[in-house]
């Protein structure tokens, strides 16, 4: 009986440590998208710039531009990413060296609200 016991203890303490360890595995379905330099061959050279966000992290700040998460210094081809700060991105193109900011938030009205001048409220 005791020996009975015995490997029912056991069974039970393996299984509670195969349900631990399972359970470090999962990944955190709120956590924001991991951070991996643009890859992006020259044969994908990007033509049009669409900025979709930036995220201001302890290592510095991050954009999401055209899908792909950049940093400072990374080049999505065929442009250069100079500096990001809280609400633009400043890119080079690498062959002309002309500049351009992208910018997170237009300052121009939208047009419903340009038609009341009131934001609609009478």
């Amino acid at each position: 009986m005791l020996q009975v016991s015995r490997q029912i203890g056991v069974t039970i303490a393996l299984f509670a440590v195969a349900t631990v360890s399972s359970a470090q595995q999962l990944k955190d379905p709120t956590a924001p998208p991991e951070y991996r330099p643009a890859a992006v061959s020259n044969a994908e050279a990007v033509t049009n710039l669409r900025l979709q966000s930036i995220q201001s992290t302890a290592q510095g700040n991050v954009a999401t531009i055209n899908g792909t998460r950049v940093r400072a210094g990374d080049s999505l081809p065929p442009f250069t990413i100079l500096k990001i700060t809280m609400d633009q991105v400043t890119v080079r193109h690498t062959t002309t060296g002309g500049e351009m900011q992208l910018v997170m938030f237009s300052e121009r009205p939208l047009e419903s609200e340009s038609s009341t001048g009131s934001g609609g409220q009478n």
